[in-house]
C-alpha cells in the first residue's frame, strides 16, 4: 500500500497527524492496479520512460516489451476512463542471451508525436515515431538513430530538444562502459552524431569502469543560467 503523512520541524508526527494517517490507511489503499498486459516480455528496465501523459489529448501512453522483445503500447483516455486494445507498435524478434536489455523509452517530442527508443544490446540505437502528433494509432516509422555500442538509453525532453542518453560500451573486456549522447531539435526526425559525456578512462585499478545513469530531473532556465538536465548515475564494473 502506498502512505503519506507529514512531519513537524523537530522531526516527529503530532498525535493529529498520526490519527490522519491512521484514518486514511482504514479507508483503504490509496491507488488501484489495474493489468493492462498479458503478453509481457522481462526486461532490465529503468525508473524512467515507462510512459507520458498528453494534456492535448488528456490521455495517458504507455510502452513494454511483447514476445521477443516487440515494442508494445496502450492508451488511457482520462475522460471515458477507458483503455485502448493493445497494440504492437514495433514488431521484434530478440530471443538472445542479452535482449533482455533491449527495453523502450517512451517521450512526448515538442511537436506532439509519441517517441520511443531501445537499444539492440551494445549494438546500436533505435527509434520509433508515431505517424500523428497526440496519437499512438496508425503506423509507426522505425529506424536505426545512432550505431555506436549503444546500450541503456534514457530519453530527455528539454524545452524544444529531445535528448538520447545511454552507456557505451566501449571495451567489454576490461569492462568500460562511458556514457554519451545524441540530439534532436526537430522532434526526432534527425539526429546529431554520437557525442561523449563521461569517461573513465579506465584509471580504476579495481575496473569499476562502467556509467551507468538511473534517475534525472529537467531545471528551468533562470537569468543566470540556461535550461539544466540533471543525472543520476554510478560507476560499477
Amino acid at each position: 500500500m502506498l502512505v503519506a503523512g507529514s512531519l513537524n520541524l523537530a522531526g516527529q508526527t503530532s498525535s493529529a497527524q498520526e490519527a490522519e494517517v491512521q484514518q486514511s490507511l482504514a479507508s483503504g489503499p490509496y491507488a488501484a492496479f489495474t493489468r493492462i498486459a498479458s503478453d509481457a516480455t522481462y526486461g532490465c528496465r529503468r525508473p524512467h520512460g515507462y510512459g507520458v501523459y498528453d494534456p492535448v489529448a488528456d490521455k495517458t501512453f504507455v510502452c513494454w516489451n511483447g514476445p521477443g522483445m516487440s515494442v508494445m503500447g496502450r492508451s488511457y483516455d482520462h475522460a471515458t476512463g477507458s483503455w485502448s486494445p493493445e497494440k504492437e507498435i514495433c514488431k521484434l524478434d530478440y530471443y538472445g542471451t542479452w535482449d533482455y536489455h533491449n527495453y523502450p523509452n517512451m517521450v512526448l517530442a515538442p511537436d506532439g508525436h509519441l517517441l520511443i527508443t531501445w537499444a539492440d544490446h551494445t549494438e546500436n540505437l533505435q527509434l520509433a515515431r508515431s505517424p500523428e502528433p497526440h496519437s499512438m494509432e496508425g503506423e509507426w516509422s522505425h529506424e536505426v538513430i545512432d550505431e555506436g555500442l549503444n546500450c541503456y538509453p534514457m530519453m530527455i525532453v528539454a524545452g524544444e530538444r529531445v535528448y538520447i542518453f545511454f552507456s557505451i560500451a566501449a571495451d567489454k573486456k576490461w569492462p568500460q562502459r562511458s556514457f554519451g549522447y545524441i540530439y534532436s531539435d526537430d522532434s526526432g526526425k534527425v539526429w546529431t552524431n554520437q557525442q561523449l559525456g563521461i569517461d573513465s578512462q579506465k584509471l580504476d585499478p579495481d575496473r569499476i569502469d562502467e556509467v551507468y545513469a538511473f534517475h534525472y530531473a529537467v531545471s528551468p532556465a533562470t537569468d543566470e543560467q540556461p535550461e539544466r538536465i540533471s543525472l543520476v548515475w554510478v560507476m560499477r564494473g
